[in-house]
């Protein structure tokens, strides 16, 4: 991983991208929202998903308080405990969490991801082997 041959520390990273965000968002919020736009369709579906009374999770590695923002923009209203983000530790240990969870015993599990590499982790995982993978 680059970050350790460059000798970075990955907390300092993210904490300084955060102030970086923070500054840009008092600065501009209306052109930080326009420059993070959901992919065409995303909203609509999670809407849906929603009004149909699905269980539905968001998990990013983006910082809690950006992503509620985004969601907030993108006109989702979304509960606080089913947003999982960077503080919440990688997106497989997040699944492996939720899977566990006595509430969810017996669902089906949708993983929608934009990252190859992420999802080649996840099915990685023996213990992750039930979610379907999109």
């Amino acid at each position: 991983m680059r970050v350790q041959e460059w000798g970075l520390d990955p907390r300092e990273m993210i904490r300084e991208y955060g102030e970086v965000r923070d500054r840009w968002i008092a600065a501009d919020q209306v052109g930080w929202l326009g420059r993070n736009r959901a992919y065409d369709g995303v909203t609509d579906v999670m809407q849906a998903m929603l009004r149909g009374g699905a269980e539905v999770f968001v998990i990013t590695t983006k910082q809690k308080r950006f992503c509620a923002a985004l969601l907030k923009d993108f006109g989702l209203q979304f509960p606080e405990e089913k947003l999982f983000a960077l503080e919440d530790g990688p997106k497989t240990e997040v699944l492996l969490g939720l899977l566990q969870r006595p509430a969810l015993k017996g669902r089906t599990f949708h993983f929608i991801e934009d990252k190859l590499g992420t999802l080649k982790k996840v099915s990685a995982l023996p213990d992750l082997s039930e979610i379907k993978l999109h």
